[in-house]
């Protein structure tokens, strides 16, 4: 399955930040919302690679930065910016 795949890269992502709560997410959050993703994907027979990778990368700003009130005000000027339009994630 193309989740997998993201998986590892997410996973390389989170572990090479120079930011201590990345690593912290990795070991304790996001794969455990992964993990239940997949499973009520499965009962709800949804598309499991669509909600794998929305569950990996829900957090995913905190593999790159540290939270912060700046980085959440840039976060949300980012959603501001991208709000209406469709976007679309392609797993290759």
């Amino acid at each position: 399955m193309k989740h997998q795949k993201l998986k590892k890269l997410v996973e390389q992502t989170y572990l090479n930040s120079p930011h201590d709560f990345s690593h912290w997410m990795w070991v304790n959050h996001v794969p455990l919302v992964a993990d239940k993703a997949l499973d009520l994907a499965y009962k709800l027979a949804a598309d499991v690679d669509i909600a794998v990778a929305g569950a990996l990368l829900h957090d995913f700003g905190d593999a790159v930065m540290n939270r912060s009130k700046t980085s959440i005000a840039v976060l949300y000027e980012l959603a501001d910016s991208v709000s209406g339009q469709v976007v679309s994630v392609h797993i290759v």
